[in-house]
């Protein structure tokens, strides 16, 4: 399951509520499009997600490694 940066920010704990009911129940969580709200490196650490997904914004400039 993937929730976006804003949603977890704007209703934290709603959203920590939901999301460690997920990961109780087997569900891998995700946030996506991380870096174009406003949190913080250090704030994201209570959420209880698998994956971060930051936003192409970041890496668009980022020559390919070959």
């Amino acid at each position: 399951m993937e929730i976006t940066e804003s949603v977890a920010m704007n209703h934290v704990e709603m959203v920590l509520n939901v999301l460690q009911q997920l990961r109780d129940i087997g569900i891998q969580i995700a946030i996506d499009d991380f870096g174009v709200g406003y949190s913080s490196l250090n704030y994201l650490k209570q959420f209880p997600i698998d994956a971060l997904k930051i936003d192409m914004s970041f890496v668009s400039g980022i020559p390919d490694s070959k």
